[in-house]
């Protein structure tokens, strides 16, 4: 009898606390509620931080104009049109300018408000284009002052961008439209809507040719007049998505690669097919860049690492995250061999005008200058530290 009593005593015990603590947890479910409906995007922005929070997150410390390298790894650089200059930006909040035969750094740019993540430079070297992660608006920056001219804004996400060899027109691809921008008029002189969402402008060439990939089709690439805009040819072959386009100094040849695994090479004047390879042994997950060399004896670009009979008798120990750069002889159709160098990504890579020698950087932060003949490093410096790469993934 006595165990029922204490029993029933703890349950009208249990019974009271939560009367007591009921109007506690009415209140505070409300206040919750009332939180929610004001700001009802609070959840979300805490576990998917915006890109303007990312990059006040990683802006904290000011960057140090003074130290003559990078202090944090850098997500862009560009050569100049002759090899001669290095342009790099760095999650440090610095865009650097540098000399590629000494090594030194020329000017220091502090861009500490915004992640400069796609850079490109004048071909005379006097002007930048900068572009911050998923930014909508392109910065022109004086290389010789520091100072930025003009802003170009846009409502969507520019994904490619290039000088004209005139130095003061520019080619922008906003994602779904084309822009051409006159930089001294400071306006836009063109635009080309209704494209894909991954078209491509790449190369420039002798103010002629702008080479647009999938303007029809996802699988073929045009040539467009640089005077009048109007499609002059469109190149067929590939059968599955075009990667890069290269057009020659001479605008005479075009090489192209694709996920079809091929590299061809196209004549400029009829659209056809003079060469073609396979280079599904030796290509990256994605080739990030292909370039012809002034002669128009050989092309470059970069694939994935590991050794692989196609380059030769004796070809060079490839480490892991080395990424070679292969030399593909256009005379011949054929990659006859590479060199190796720089790890991770590769950035950007440039010929010298005499042919006789690569540029070349990775996300190592280490520029490097190799003999294409011989394939030989004959050069190299450290402008920033390497790339973690299970760090800052967005940046890739």
């Amino acid at each position: 009898m006595l165990k029922i009593k204490q029993v029933f005593f703890y349950l009208i015990v249990f019974s009271l606390l939560i009367a007591l603590s009921l109007p506690n947890t009415l209140a505070q479910t409300k206040q919750a509620k009332s939180k929610t409906a004001t700001k009802p995007n609070q959840q979300q922005a805490t576990t998917k931080p915006s890109t303007e929070a990312k990059l006040q997150e990683i802006d904290k410390k000011e960057p140090d104009r003074t130290s003559q390298t990078h202090s944090q790894f850098i997500i862009s650089a560009s050569f100049s049109q002759d090899g001669s200059k290095l342009l790099s930006s760095s999650v440090d909040g610095t865009v650097r300018l540098w000399d590629v035969k000494t090594g030194k750094q020329l000017k220091c740019f502090n861009i500490n408000k915004y992640v400069i993540s796609k850079i490109a430079i004048s071909p005379n070297g006097k002007l930048a284009l900068l572009t911050a992660f998923l930014g909508h608006t392109l910065y022109i920056l004086d290389l010789s002052t520091g100072k930025e001219l003009y802003q170009f804004s846009y409502d969507s996400d520019i994904l490619t961008m290039s000088f004209l060899p005139d130095n003061y027109k520019v080619a922008v691809y906003v994602r779904g439209y084309f822009c051409l921008l006159d930089i001294k008029k400071k306006k836009e002189i063109y635009r080309l809507t209704n494209m894909s969402p991954s078209s491509n402008i790449i190369n420039p060439s002798l103010n002629r040719y702008l080479a647009m990939s999938q303007m029809r089709s996802s699988d073929s690439f045009s040539l467009v007049d640089i005077n009048t805009f109007k499609e002059i040819r469109e190149f067929r072959g590939h059968t599955e998505l075009i990667e890069t386009i290269a057009i020659s100094p001479d605008a005479s040849i075009a090489v192209s690669t694709s996920f079809d695994n091929t590299l061809r090479v196209w004549d400029v004047e009829t659209g056809k097919i003079l060469k073609q390879q396979d280079i599904k042994n030796i290509r990256n997950s994605f080739i990030s860049k292909i370039l012809i060399s002034k002669d128009n004896k050989f092309a470059l670009f970069s694939g994935k690492g590991g050794n692989d009979s196609s380059l030769g008798d004796d070809p060079p120990p490839v480490k892991r995250r080395e990424l070679p750069i292969y030399i593909f002889n256009i005379k011949e159709g054929k990659q006859e061999k590479c060199f190796v160098g720089h790890k991770g990504w590769l950035f950007d890579i440039n010929i010298s005008s005499d042919s006789q020698r690569a540029f070349y950087i990775g996300d190592d932060g280490v520029v490097h200058t190799a003999n294409i003949e011989t394939g030989q490093e004959v050069n190299s410096f450290k402008i920033a530290p390497p790339r973690d790469p299970y760090k800052l993934s967005d940046f890739q």
